[in-house]
Protein backbone atom coordinates (compact mmCIF):
# COMPACT_ATOMS: atom_id res chain seq x y z
CA UNK A 1 0.00 0.00 0.00
CA UNK A 2 1.03 3.45 -1.07
CA UNK A 3 1.52 5.68 2.65
CA UNK A 4 2.79 9.53 2.23
CA UNK A 5 4.22 11.80 4.75
CA UNK A 6 1.88 14.66 5.35
CA UNK A 7 2.59 18.38 6.50
CA UNK A 8 1.63 18.28 9.96
CA UNK A 9 0.09 22.10 10.13
CA UNK A 10 -3.12 22.56 11.69
CA UNK A 11 -3.96 25.45 9.59
CA UNK A 12 -3.81 27.41 6.00
CA UNK A 13 0.07 28.69 5.69
CA UNK A 14 1.42 31.69 4.53
CA UNK A 15 2.94 29.80 1.17
CA UNK A 16 2.44 32.12 -1.63
CA UNK A 17 3.71 35.92 -2.27
CA UNK A 18 2.25 38.00 -5.79
CA UNK A 19 4.98 39.80 -6.87
CA UNK A 20 3.49 42.11 -8.71
CA UNK A 21 0.34 43.96 -10.51
CA UNK A 22 -2.54 44.67 -8.69
CA UNK A 23 -2.92 41.78 -6.65
CA UNK A 24 0.26 41.60 -5.07
CA UNK A 25 0.78 40.37 -1.71
CA UNK A 26 0.98 37.28 0.40
CA UNK A 27 -1.86 34.19 0.52
CA UNK A 28 -1.94 31.06 2.45
CA UNK A 29 -2.99 27.88 1.26
CA UNK A 30 -2.88 24.52 2.55
CA UNK A 31 0.08 21.60 1.22
CA UNK A 32 -1.31 18.59 -0.44
CA UNK A 33 -0.95 15.50 0.90
CA UNK A 34 1.22 13.86 -1.84
CA UNK A 35 3.56 15.40 -4.58
CA UNK A 36 6.76 17.22 -3.65
CA UNK A 37 8.17 19.31 -0.54
CA UNK A 38 6.98 23.01 -0.54
CA UNK A 39 10.21 24.17 -1.83
CA UNK A 40 13.12 25.05 0.42
CA UNK A 41 14.53 27.77 -1.19
CA UNK A 42 11.40 29.42 -2.14
CA UNK A 43 10.46 29.19 -6.07
CA UNK A 44 10.25 32.07 -8.03
CA UNK A 45 8.12 31.46 -11.51
CA UNK A 46 5.70 33.06 -14.16
CA UNK A 47 2.25 31.81 -13.21
CA UNK A 48 -0.50 30.61 -15.88
CA UNK A 49 -4.18 29.14 -15.24
CA UNK A 50 -4.51 25.53 -17.24
CA UNK A 51 -7.30 25.51 -19.91
CA UNK A 52 -8.50 21.88 -21.17
CA UNK A 53 -10.94 21.57 -23.95
CA UNK A 54 -14.46 20.74 -21.97
CA UNK A 55 -14.61 17.40 -24.30
CA UNK A 56 -15.73 15.51 -21.04
CA UNK A 57 -18.15 15.33 -18.28
CA UNK A 58 -17.04 18.37 -16.64
CA UNK A 59 -17.55 22.06 -18.07
CA UNK A 60 -15.13 23.95 -16.53
CA UNK A 61 -12.08 24.65 -18.68
CA UNK A 62 -9.87 25.54 -15.82
CA UNK A 63 -10.21 22.72 -13.76
CA UNK A 64 -7.99 20.25 -16.19
CA UNK A 65 -10.45 17.40 -15.86
CA UNK A 66 -10.18 16.95 -19.90
CA UNK A 67 -7.39 17.17 -22.49
CA UNK A 68 -5.42 20.54 -21.98
CA UNK A 69 -5.29 23.00 -24.81
CA UNK A 70 -2.70 25.00 -23.44
CA UNK A 71 -0.30 22.36 -22.96
CA UNK A 72 3.34 24.31 -23.74
CA UNK A 73 2.44 27.55 -21.94
CA UNK A 74 2.77 25.54 -18.65
CA UNK A 75 6.24 24.30 -18.66
CA UNK A 76 8.72 26.22 -16.04
CA UNK A 77 5.76 27.83 -14.91
CA UNK A 78 3.34 27.82 -11.54
CA UNK A 79 0.53 26.15 -12.79
CA UNK A 80 -3.47 27.59 -11.34
CA UNK A 81 -6.20 24.98 -11.66
CA UNK A 82 -9.49 24.95 -10.33
CA UNK A 83 -10.66 22.20 -7.77
CA UNK A 84 -13.29 19.90 -9.85
CA UNK A 85 -14.83 16.81 -11.09
CA UNK A 86 -11.81 15.28 -11.14
CA UNK A 87 -9.37 13.39 -8.60
CA UNK A 88 -6.27 16.01 -7.25
CA UNK A 89 -3.94 13.37 -8.70
CA UNK A 90 -5.17 13.71 -11.88
CA UNK A 91 -4.82 17.20 -12.21
CA UNK A 92 -1.45 18.24 -10.80
CA UNK A 93 -0.03 15.22 -13.49
CA UNK A 94 -1.82 16.91 -16.07
CA UNK A 95 0.12 19.68 -15.67
CA UNK A 96 3.08 18.06 -14.54
CA UNK A 97 3.61 16.25 -18.01
CA UNK A 98 3.65 19.49 -19.41
CA UNK A 99 6.40 20.63 -17.52
CA UNK A 100 4.88 22.40 -14.40
CA UNK A 101 7.15 23.21 -11.72
CA UNK A 102 4.54 23.92 -9.50
CA UNK A 103 0.54 23.51 -8.80
CA UNK A 104 -1.79 25.79 -6.95
CA UNK A 105 -5.41 24.64 -6.67
CA UNK A 106 -8.25 27.09 -5.89
CA UNK A 107 -11.01 25.83 -3.96
CA UNK A 108 -14.36 25.81 -5.43
CA UNK A 109 -16.43 25.87 -2.35
CA UNK A 110 -16.49 28.91 0.33
CA UNK A 111 -14.37 28.02 3.03
CA UNK A 112 -10.66 26.80 4.18
CA UNK A 113 -8.67 25.06 1.76
CA UNK A 114 -9.14 21.34 2.52
CA UNK A 115 -5.79 18.91 2.03
CA UNK A 116 -5.59 17.59 -1.17
CA UNK A 117 -5.27 13.41 -1.46
CA UNK A 118 -3.73 11.55 -3.87
CA UNK A 119 -6.35 9.26 -6.01
CA UNK A 120 -5.48 6.77 -8.12
CA UNK A 121 -2.61 8.32 -9.60
CA UNK A 122 -1.31 11.06 -7.27
CA UNK A 123 2.25 8.97 -6.35
CA UNK A 124 3.27 9.75 -9.38
CA UNK A 125 3.23 13.57 -8.97
CA UNK A 126 6.61 14.72 -7.83
CA UNK A 127 5.56 19.05 -7.46
CA UNK A 128 4.91 20.56 -5.33
CA UNK A 129 1.09 21.31 -5.29
CA UNK A 130 -1.11 23.43 -2.42
CA UNK A 131 -4.72 24.77 -1.83
CA UNK A 132 -5.85 28.06 -1.92
CA UNK A 133 -9.46 29.83 -1.04
CA UNK A 134 -11.82 30.17 -3.86
CA UNK A 135 -11.88 34.29 -2.63
CA UNK A 136 -7.74 34.22 -2.79
CA UNK A 137 -7.78 32.55 -6.25
CA UNK A 138 -10.79 33.43 -8.41
CA UNK A 139 -9.18 36.87 -8.13
CA UNK A 140 -5.65 35.17 -9.39
CA UNK A 141 -7.54 33.37 -11.60
CA UNK A 142 -9.46 36.23 -13.04
CA UNK A 143 -6.36 38.44 -13.16
CA UNK A 144 -4.63 35.57 -15.25
CA UNK A 145 -7.42 35.98 -17.80
CA UNK A 146 -6.44 39.52 -18.70
CA UNK A 147 -3.49 38.42 -19.86
CA UNK A 148 -1.51 40.34 -17.61
CA UNK A 149 1.62 38.75 -16.52
CA UNK A 150 2.01 37.37 -12.81
CA UNK A 151 4.97 36.54 -11.27
CA UNK A 152 4.85 34.09 -7.63
CA UNK A 153 6.65 32.65 -4.97
CA UNK A 154 6.24 29.86 -3.31
CA UNK A 155 8.02 29.31 0.42
CA UNK A 156 8.63 26.34 1.68
CA UNK A 157 10.73 27.48 4.36
CA UNK A 158 7.40 27.97 6.44
CA UNK A 159 6.11 24.58 6.57
CA UNK A 160 6.41 22.93 9.70
CA UNK A 161 7.99 19.64 9.98
CA UNK A 162 6.68 16.26 8.08
CA UNK A 163 4.66 13.60 9.88
CA UNK A 164 4.74 9.76 8.31
CA UNK A 165 1.27 8.98 7.44
CA UNK A 166 2.01 4.99 8.64
CA UNK A 167 1.67 6.01 12.67
CA UNK A 168 -2.22 7.32 11.78
CA UNK A 169 -4.06 3.95 12.07
CA UNK A 170 -6.60 5.34 10.51
CA UNK A 171 -4.97 5.96 7.08
CA UNK A 172 -3.51 2.17 7.62
CA UNK A 173 -6.98 0.93 8.37
CA UNK A 174 -8.33 3.39 5.66
CA UNK A 175 -5.87 1.75 2.73
CA UNK A 176 -6.36 -1.84 3.81
CA UNK A 177 -10.01 -1.66 3.39
CA UNK A 178 -10.14 -0.91 -0.05
CA UNK A 179 -8.70 -4.33 -0.11
CA UNK A 180 -11.47 -5.97 2.21
CA UNK A 181 -14.34 -3.55 -0.06
CA UNK A 182 -13.27 -5.05 -3.18
CA UNK A 183 -12.73 -8.43 -2.44
CA UNK A 184 -16.13 -8.34 -0.63
CA UNK A 185 -17.84 -6.51 -3.27
CA UNK A 186 -19.82 -8.51 -6.32
CA UNK A 187 -18.80 -11.94 -4.61
CA UNK A 188 -15.51 -13.59 -4.46
CA UNK A 189 -14.41 -13.95 -7.62
CA UNK A 190 -14.22 -9.80 -8.86
CA UNK A 191 -12.56 -7.50 -7.41
CA UNK A 192 -13.60 -4.66 -10.29
CA UNK A 193 -16.90 -4.03 -8.65
CA UNK A 194 -16.03 -0.69 -7.37
CA UNK A 195 -15.66 1.45 -10.37
CA UNK A 196 -19.35 3.14 -10.77
CA UNK A 197 -19.97 6.77 -10.24
CA UNK A 198 -21.58 6.27 -6.98
CA UNK A 199 -20.01 3.34 -5.35
CA UNK A 200 -18.81 3.92 -1.77
CA UNK A 201 -15.78 2.58 -1.40
CA UNK A 202 -13.86 5.45 0.37
CA UNK A 203 -16.88 5.24 2.84
CA UNK A 204 -16.60 1.78 3.60
CA UNK A 205 -12.45 2.32 4.37
CA UNK A 206 -13.13 5.91 6.23
CA UNK A 207 -15.82 3.62 8.54
CA UNK A 208 -13.13 0.90 9.12
CA UNK A 209 -10.62 3.62 10.26
CA UNK A 210 -13.19 4.98 12.39
CA UNK A 211 -14.81 1.94 14.19
CA UNK A 212 -11.12 -0.07 14.94
CA UNK A 213 -9.70 3.52 16.14
CA UNK A 214 -13.22 3.82 19.09
CA UNK A 215 -12.06 3.80 22.67
CA UNK A 216 -14.33 3.58 25.76
CA UNK A 217 -15.83 7.24 26.73
CA UNK A 218 -16.39 7.84 22.98
CA UNK A 219 -19.75 9.76 22.45
CA UNK A 220 -21.41 9.79 19.65
CA UNK A 221 -21.62 13.36 19.05
CA UNK A 222 -17.85 13.82 19.34
CA UNK A 223 -15.76 15.66 16.28
CA UNK A 224 -14.10 12.64 14.72
CA UNK A 225 -11.95 14.27 12.10
CA UNK A 226 -10.47 11.21 9.62
CA UNK A 227 -6.74 11.67 9.69
CA UNK A 228 -6.55 14.54 12.03
CA UNK A 229 -3.40 12.60 13.74
CA UNK A 230 -1.46 13.28 10.02
CA UNK A 231 -3.07 16.03 8.57
CA UNK A 232 -2.71 18.43 12.12
CA UNK A 233 -6.06 19.16 11.89
CA UNK A 234 -8.84 18.01 13.82
CA UNK A 235 -11.99 18.11 11.74
CA UNK A 236 -9.30 15.96 9.79
CA UNK A 237 -9.56 15.82 5.50
CA UNK A 238 -13.11 15.55 4.47
CA UNK A 239 -16.23 18.00 4.11
CA UNK A 240 -16.76 17.67 7.58
CA UNK A 241 -15.78 16.13 10.57
CA UNK A 242 -17.48 12.67 11.40
CA UNK A 243 -20.59 13.24 13.97
CA UNK A 244 -23.85 12.30 14.99
CA UNK A 245 -24.38 16.13 15.64
CA UNK A 246 -25.95 17.69 12.45
CA UNK A 247 -24.47 20.96 13.45
CA UNK A 248 -21.24 19.42 12.73
CA UNK A 249 -22.22 17.04 10.02
CA UNK A 250 -25.12 17.92 8.82
CA UNK A 251 -24.48 16.41 4.91
CA UNK A 252 -27.38 14.00 3.68
CA UNK A 253 -27.86 11.92 0.68
CA UNK A 254 -29.03 14.64 -1.43
CA UNK A 255 -25.17 16.22 -1.39
CA UNK A 256 -23.95 13.31 -3.53
CA UNK A 257 -25.45 14.98 -6.07
CA UNK A 258 -22.59 16.41 -6.77
CA UNK A 259 -21.87 18.89 -3.88
CA UNK A 260 -19.04 17.15 -2.69
CA UNK A 261 -16.03 15.24 -4.31
CA UNK A 262 -15.60 11.81 -6.03
CA UNK A 263 -14.91 9.72 -4.82
CA UNK A 264 -13.86 10.75 -1.50
CA UNK A 265 -17.07 13.43 -0.97
CA UNK A 266 -18.81 10.57 -1.59
CA UNK A 267 -17.70 7.66 0.65
CA UNK A 268 -17.62 10.44 3.47
CA UNK A 269 -21.61 11.14 3.04
CA UNK A 270 -21.90 7.21 3.29
CA UNK A 271 -19.48 6.42 6.09
CA UNK A 272 -21.95 9.60 7.54
CA UNK A 273 -25.02 7.42 7.49
CA UNK A 274 -22.58 4.18 9.20
CA UNK A 275 -21.56 5.97 11.85
CA UNK A 276 -25.33 6.94 12.80
CA UNK A 277 -26.22 3.74 12.47
CA UNK A 278 -23.20 2.49 14.67
CA UNK A 279 -24.22 4.77 17.65
CA UNK A 280 -27.61 3.74 17.60
CA UNK A 281 -27.06 0.16 18.18
CA UNK A 282 -24.44 1.32 21.02
CA UNK A 283 -27.13 3.58 22.71
CA UNK A 284 -29.01 0.07 22.50
CA UNK A 285 -25.98 -2.20 23.17
CA UNK A 286 -23.81 -0.53 24.65
CA UNK A 287 -19.41 -0.15 23.44
CA UNK A 288 -17.37 -3.23 23.83
CA UNK A 289 -13.29 -2.55 23.75
CA UNK A 290 -13.06 -6.34 22.46
CA UNK A 291 -13.42 -5.78 18.44
CA UNK A 292 -12.88 -9.28 18.31
CA UNK A 293 -15.60 -10.99 20.78
CA UNK A 294 -17.22 -8.35 22.03
CA UNK A 295 -21.37 -8.23 22.02
CA UNK A 296 -21.59 -4.30 22.17
CA UNK A 297 -23.46 -2.28 19.28
CA UNK A 298 -19.82 -1.48 18.18
CA UNK A 299 -19.55 -4.97 17.25
CA UNK A 300 -23.03 -5.78 15.98
CA UNK A 301 -22.53 -2.49 13.34
CA UNK A 302 -19.78 -3.59 12.48
CA UNK A 303 -20.22 -7.36 11.32
CA UNK A 304 -23.80 -5.72 9.85
CA UNK A 305 -21.25 -3.43 7.13
CA UNK A 306 -19.29 -6.75 6.27
CA UNK A 307 -21.78 -9.06 5.64
CA UNK A 308 -23.59 -6.19 3.72
CA UNK A 309 -20.44 -5.79 1.82
CA UNK A 310 -20.77 -9.18 1.15
CA UNK A 311 -24.35 -9.07 -0.19
CA UNK A 312 -24.59 -6.71 -2.36
CA UNK A 313 -24.27 -6.68 -5.95
CA UNK A 314 -21.55 -5.40 -8.28
CA UNK A 315 -21.59 -1.62 -8.96
CA UNK A 316 -23.13 -0.71 -5.91
CA UNK A 317 -25.35 2.65 -5.14
CA UNK A 318 -26.37 3.69 -1.99
CA UNK A 319 -29.56 2.32 -2.36
CA UNK A 320 -28.03 -0.80 -2.83
CA UNK A 321 -25.54 -0.65 0.20
CA UNK A 322 -28.63 0.13 2.41
CA UNK A 323 -30.88 -2.69 1.37
CA UNK A 324 -27.63 -5.01 1.85
CA UNK A 325 -27.31 -3.83 5.13
CA UNK A 326 -31.06 -4.62 5.81
CA UNK A 327 -30.64 -7.92 4.87
CA UNK A 328 -28.01 -8.96 6.32
CA UNK A 329 -29.99 -7.91 9.99
CA UNK A 330 -32.42 -10.16 8.46
CA UNK A 331 -29.80 -13.33 8.13
CA UNK A 332 -27.96 -12.80 11.34
CA UNK A 333 -30.39 -11.25 13.89
CA UNK A 334 -34.07 -12.19 12.53
CA UNK A 335 -34.26 -8.46 11.07
CA UNK A 336 -34.59 -7.45 14.88
CA UNK A 337 -33.12 -3.98 14.00
CA UNK A 338 -34.70 -3.35 10.85
CA UNK A 339 -36.36 -0.37 11.80
CA UNK A 340 -33.38 1.46 13.37
CA UNK A 341 -31.75 0.82 10.74
CA UNK A 342 -34.25 2.59 8.52
CA UNK A 343 -34.27 5.18 10.72
CA UNK A 344 -29.84 5.88 10.85
CA UNK A 345 -30.18 5.81 6.96
CA UNK A 346 -33.59 8.13 6.60
CA UNK A 347 -31.69 10.35 8.90
CA UNK A 348 -29.52 11.53 6.37
CA UNK A 349 -31.50 11.58 3.24
CA UNK A 350 -31.76 7.60 2.28
CA UNK A 351 -35.23 6.74 3.53
CA UNK A 352 -37.97 4.67 2.26
CA UNK A 353 -38.66 6.44 -0.83
CA UNK A 354 -35.06 7.80 -1.68
CA UNK A 355 -34.11 6.82 -5.61
CA UNK A 356 -30.37 6.18 -6.52
CA UNK A 357 -30.90 6.36 -10.09
CA UNK A 358 -28.58 4.90 -11.69
CA UNK A 359 -25.32 3.83 -9.57
CA UNK A 360 -23.31 5.06 -12.49
CA UNK A 361 -24.03 9.02 -12.57
CA UNK A 362 -23.49 10.54 -9.15
CA UNK A 363 -26.36 13.90 -10.79
CA UNK A 364 -28.99 11.68 -10.39
CA UNK A 365 -29.73 10.78 -6.52
CA UNK A 366 -33.00 11.85 -4.78
CA UNK A 367 -33.09 12.01 -0.79
CA UNK A 368 -36.02 10.93 0.73
CA UNK A 369 -36.46 10.97 4.79
CA UNK A 370 -39.33 8.71 5.48
CA UNK A 371 -39.10 4.74 6.58
CA UNK A 372 -41.27 2.35 6.46
CA UNK A 373 -45.05 2.31 7.76
CA UNK A 374 -44.71 -0.34 9.95
CA UNK A 375 -41.71 1.29 11.30
CA UNK A 376 -44.10 4.55 12.04
CA UNK A 377 -46.49 3.75 14.98
CA UNK A 378 -49.87 5.52 14.53
CA UNK A 379 -52.08 7.13 16.73
CA UNK A 380 -54.67 6.62 14.63
CA UNK A 381 -54.49 2.56 15.02
CA UNK A 382 -57.22 1.70 17.39
CA UNK A 383 -55.27 -1.99 17.98
CA UNK A 384 -52.79 -1.00 21.36
CA UNK A 385 -51.10 -3.90 20.49
CA UNK A 386 -49.69 -1.99 17.30
CA UNK A 387 -48.91 0.89 18.85
CA UNK A 388 -46.02 -0.95 20.82
CA UNK A 389 -42.65 -1.43 20.12
CA UNK A 390 -40.64 -3.87 22.60
CA UNK A 391 -37.06 -4.16 21.33
CA UNK A 392 -33.79 -5.29 20.71
CA UNK A 393 -35.65 -8.66 21.56
CA UNK A 394 -33.33 -10.64 21.73
CA UNK A 395 -32.02 -8.39 23.92
CA UNK A 396 -28.79 -8.49 26.62
CA UNK A 397 -30.49 -6.92 29.15
CA UNK A 398 -31.56 -2.88 28.07
CA UNK A 399 -35.12 -3.09 27.15
CA UNK A 400 -36.21 -0.24 24.71
CA UNK A 401 -40.40 0.46 25.01
CA UNK A 402 -41.68 2.77 22.36
CA UNK A 403 -45.47 3.74 22.92
CA UNK A 404 -47.25 6.05 21.08
CA UNK A 405 -50.34 5.51 23.75
CA UNK A 406 -49.78 7.60 26.92
CA UNK A 407 -50.96 5.01 29.60
CA UNK A 408 -49.79 6.98 32.71
CA UNK A 409 -48.46 4.72 35.60
CA UNK A 410 -48.23 1.36 34.18
CA UNK A 411 -47.07 -1.74 35.98
CA UNK A 412 -44.13 -3.69 33.96
CA UNK A 413 -43.77 -7.42 34.77
CA UNK A 414 -41.26 -10.05 33.17
CA UNK A 415 -42.34 -13.60 33.96
CA UNK A 416 -40.11 -16.53 33.35
CA UNK A 417 -41.41 -19.53 31.79
CA UNK A 418 -42.73 -21.51 35.16
CA UNK A 419 -44.81 -18.08 35.73
CA UNK A 420 -42.91 -16.71 38.29
CA UNK A 421 -42.54 -13.20 38.11
CA UNK A 422 -38.32 -12.27 38.47
CA UNK A 423 -38.80 -8.58 37.50
CA UNK A 424 -41.40 -5.77 37.82
CA UNK A 425 -41.04 -1.77 38.48
CA UNK A 426 -44.32 0.93 38.05
CA UNK A 427 -43.25 3.30 35.15
CA UNK A 428 -44.75 6.21 33.84
CA UNK A 429 -45.10 4.82 30.15
CA UNK A 430 -45.37 7.00 26.80
CA UNK A 431 -43.43 7.30 23.86
CA UNK A 432 -40.02 6.08 24.68
CA UNK A 433 -38.70 4.53 28.03
CA UNK A 434 -36.05 1.74 28.89
CA UNK A 435 -35.48 -0.40 31.31
CA UNK A 436 -32.84 -2.76 32.70
CA UNK A 437 -32.82 -6.39 33.25
CA UNK A 438 -29.69 -7.36 32.86
CA UNK A 439 -29.55 -8.94 36.25
CA UNK A 440 -31.57 -11.60 34.63
CA UNK A 441 -30.51 -15.04 33.47
CA UNK A 442 -30.14 -16.19 29.71
CA UNK A 443 -33.13 -17.43 28.66
CA UNK A 444 -36.72 -16.95 27.16
CA UNK A 445 -39.18 -15.09 29.39
CA UNK A 446 -42.50 -12.80 29.16
CA UNK A 447 -43.19 -9.20 29.12
CA UNK A 448 -46.31 -7.96 30.29
CA UNK A 449 -47.61 -4.39 30.46
CA UNK A 450 -50.55 -3.47 32.38
CA UNK A 451 -51.76 0.22 32.50
CA UNK A 452 -55.50 1.02 33.49
CA UNK A 453 -57.76 -1.73 31.55
CA UNK A 454 -55.20 -2.61 28.84
CA UNK A 455 -53.21 -5.71 28.99
CA UNK A 456 -50.12 -6.58 26.67
CA UNK A 457 -47.85 -9.41 26.25
CA UNK A 458 -45.16 -10.15 24.51
CA UNK A 459 -42.12 -13.34 24.22
CA UNK A 460 -38.94 -11.68 25.21
CA UNK A 461 -35.02 -13.44 24.98
CA UNK A 462 -32.35 -12.29 26.52
CA UNK A 463 -29.12 -13.72 26.06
Amino acid sequence: MQMFIWDSSSGPLELLTINNGPLAGSYTGVPAAFGGAMPDPPLTLDMVLIEDDNSGTSTDPADACDPLVNGPDLNGKIVVIRRGECEFGFKALAAQNEGALAVIMVNNVTGDPILMGAGAVGAQVTIPLFMMTDIDGEAIIAELLTGNPMNGTIDGTVTPPSIDGDLDNEIVAHEYGHGVSNRLTGGPNTTGCLNNAEQMGEGWSDYLGLILTMQAGDQATDVRGLAAYASGNPNGIREAPYSTDFSVNSYTYQDTNANVTQPHGIGFVWASMLWDMTWDLIDLYGFDEDIYNGTGGNNIAFQLVMDGMKLQSCSPGFVDGRDAILEADELANNGIHRCLIWEAFARRGLGFSASQGSSNSRSDQTEAFDIPADCNLSTSDSNYDNNFSIYPNPTRGLIQINSVVDLGATDVSIYDMNGRRVWQNTLTLGHHTQIDASALSSGIYLIKIDGGNYSHTTKLIIR
